[in-house]
């Protein structure tokens, strides 16, 4: 009797053809390379929105409105913007909204203005800042 028994090669049982390593690790390195490009790209480029809002402080004037002071800082001074600002009640609905216009100027300033709301209100808050046309 033959003691001697081949090994089993299950590639060559099933039709499977060896991974070509090399083709695989450029494959990882490049998309390795991608991710790290637009993470950095993404990292630079919202780190510096064009308009950054800072909410100081508010205060009710009275029942139908709510005084709010916020500061603005922009990279161009050029280019007009519109906030939105919102006061909310006690159950946080929205009880007064406004459209803020920022005219081009300074690129910092310090913003005072007065929310006209149909309840009273106790909180407010700039929602967003963007560039106007």
């Amino acid at each position: 009797m033959n003691s001697e028994v081949e090994p089993l090669d299950l590639n060559d049982r099933y039709g499977r053809k060896p991974i070509n390593r090399t083709w695989s690790r450029t494959l990882i390195f490049v998309t390795f390379i991608a991710l790290a490009t637009w993470l950095i790209w993404s990292a630079i480029f919202h780190s510096n929105p064009e308009i950054r809002a800072n909410l100081l402080s508010f205060k009710a004037v009275n029942e139908k409105s709510m005084g709010i002071k916020f500061e603005i800082n922009r990279r161009d001074g050029r280019k007009p913007f519109t906030c939105r600002l919102t006061a909310v009640d006690i159950d946080k609905f929205i009880v007064g909204e406004i459209q803020y216009r920022i005219a081009p100027g300074e690129k910092q300033l310090i913003i005072d203005t007065v929310i006209p709301t149909r309840a009273q209100s106790v909180s407010a808050s700039v929602v967003r800042c963007t560039v106007s046309s």
